[in-house]
């Protein structure tokens, strides 16, 4: 019924200009037109075995943009399009890809599959397995709602991330905590993820305070309303944010 559509977040790079990347958000707009996020109806569409067709709806609109903007001899920005359990529980689902990477010409640097990290948790050996194939490809990995579980360091150390997103309950908390112990745990994270080359994505951001207690643990990749709200186009001027 054409009710599905895409928006598109920023992620700034506080450090490099020519760093152009956008967080993919699916919509799915209801009876009187609205536009409802994936956040409550994913988990039924997931529940239903449905959400990997949705997945791959995503990758396919994402995809499509990347190929116009190279036919326009624009460069394409990274897109992060988050997965679901269904498609990492799909034999199928790496060489899908591959094939509508293939088919459509697009470089696999410009895709970043972006994976909750409880799901990741959940589905640790299919997770891993892909991260080992992404290569491949030339697509990145990204574990998102990342940070403060007991899992998070080894799944951090095991499957080696291009890039972790913190999850925004952790930056709103360090933003309030008068706790050492949380600043120390934040401060060891970062100096692991710099370690293996791992890019630390700030998400969520939402206030001044928030972006404020990011930077003394040398993040410089954030997302969120703070930055900029989600939007219809990738016209986002990245060049204002650059230091």
């Amino acid at each position: 019924k054409n009710r599905l559509s895409l928006s598109y977040q920023p992620i700034v790079s506080f450090e490099n200009a020519e760093e152009a990347r956008y967080k993919i958000y699916l919509e799915l707009t209801d009876d009187e037109n609205k536009p409802q996020t994936m956040d409550k109806l994913g988990p039924v569409a997931v529940r239903y075995n449905v959400m990997g067709a949705l997945d791959k709806w995503t990758i396919i609109r994402g995809v499509g943009m990347l190929m116009e903007m190279q036919r326009a001899a624009v460069k394409p920005p990274i897109l992060f399009i988050r997965i679901s359990p269904n498609s990492l529980a799909d034999k199928e689902f790496f060489d899908w890809l591959k094939k509508r990477l293939q088919d459509s010409r697009v470089a696999g640097q410009y895709l970043v599959l972006e994976i909750k990290e409880d799901n990741a948790e959940d589905r640790f050996e299919e997770t891993k397995q892909l991260r080992a194939r992404l290569p491949e490809l030339g697509c990145g990995l990204a574990l998102s709602h990342f940070g403060g579980k007991t899992h998070s360091e080894r799944l951090l150390k095991e499957l080696i991330p291009d890039y972790i997103k913190l999850d925004g309950s952790l930056i709103e908390r360090l933003a309030k905590a008068k706790d050492e112990n949380s600043r120390k745990a934040m401060a060891e994270l970062s100096r692991q993820a710099q370690g293996l080359k791992t890019r630390v994505v700030a998400s969520g951001v939402s206030t001044a305070p928030q972006m404020a207690s990011i930077w003394q643990f040398g993040v410089t990749l954030v997302q969120g309303n703070m930055v900029a709200e989600a939007g219809t186009r990738l016209d986002f001027d990245f060049k204002q944010f650059a230091g």
